[in-house]
């Protein structure tokens, strides 16, 4: 008779390793898996670059400022000093304060949006560093749990691997190369169980003759089907 038990412990065990080691697959593939931080630090340090070129500009401006408001303050008081009274050098004084006035205003306003820019990127560059953080701790324990689980799994497989080995010994190689056979076309699952005269995996209907065969147990069937070994 064939092994009938055997044969499903056998792919139950099959299953169980392909499982983990798939999930060992998808932990390899997140471990050191840092793409979402290095994104965040380059975002990070373009913000610092722009609050830095932005200062640069806060500078240059801040110096236009103070040298017109130092030109108005020298044409003020040489207007309101007394020193000037021709009419026509009055009109010229008063033009070129109103001009530099201008000119301060301008600065000014430029000097405004420059610091509210410089806030911004600063409350941006803030942000994103809090959530750098938070992300980075969050990542180091996901990394560590992972870690973990990955020397479970491996533990796992291998105690499987042992009894997989003890199993196999016990079934003939007959069935035991036909079974890999079979495995290597319908890795999911290469023993299907008949049930109701029907191949439990593809529903098919089964000939009468090939379910008293399946039923004997004395050689090994398969779905004219699906191609699974067939058991009862």
């Amino acid at each position: 008779m064939i092994s009938v038990r055997q044969l499903l412990e056998l792919q139950a065990i099959d299953m169980q390793i392909d499982t983990h080691t798939n999930r060992l697959q998808d932990i390899s593939v997140l471990l050191g898996d840092d793409r979402i931080i290095r994104a965040l630090k380059q975002r990070i340090l373009e913000l610092q670059e722009k609050i830095s070129q932005k200062k640069s500009e806060q500078i240059d401006i801040d110096a236009v400022v103070d040298g017109v408001s130092l030109k108005v303050t020298q044409a003020e008081k040489k207007l309101y000093s007394g020193t000037v009274v021709n009419s026509r050098e009055l009109q010229d004084l008063q033009a070129e304060i109103t001009m530099l006035k201008g000119h301060q205003n301008d600065a000014e306003n430029s000097l405004l949006v420059i610091l509210e820019e410089i806030d911004s990127l600063q409350n941006s560059n803030d942000t994103y560093g809090k959530k750098l953080k938070f992300i980075e701790t969050e990542w180091n324990e996901k990394q560590t749990a992972l870690l973990s689980e990955k020397a479970t799994i491996e533990d796992d497989v291998s105690k499987e691997q042992s009894l997989r080995n003890s199993v196999s010994t016990a079934i003939p190689s007959i069935e035991i190369n036909l079974y890999e056979q079979v495995r290597r076309l319908r890795p999911d699952t290469p023993v299907a169980k008949m049930e109701n005269g029907l191949c439990n995996f593809c529903k098919v209907g089964l000939p009468m003759k090939l379910q008293q065969e399946v039923r004997a147990s004395l050689l090994i069937q398969k779905c004219p089907n699906c191609g699974r070994i067939l058991v009862s």
